[in-house]
């Protein structure tokens, strides 16, 4: 992935299950996680307080892409 994301998996104390998030650099741009089979797999996107994330697309599909795969394969 050209810009860098590093998509790991991580388990928090305020949920049930594991989630993977997705940070640029040190920036934590997003949460994937699992809540229920009616909800799905969902995505929190972290705002930013110092502008706009520039990213290409190709290379932030594919991190959800893999976060949704590690969600699935735990």
């Amino acid at each position: 992935m050209s810009d860098d994301l590093l998509v790991q998996i991580a388990s928090l104390p305020d949920r049930d299950n594991v989630v993977v998030e997705i940070f640029q650099s040190d920036r934590q741009l997003a949460e994937v996680y699992y809540e229920s089979e009616e909800e799905g797999v969902r995505i929190q996107i972290s705002p930013l307080k110092d502008g706009v994330i520039d990213l290409d697309l190709t290379d932030f599909i594919s991190a959800l892409i893999k976060a949704k795969s590690n969600l699935v394969n735990c």
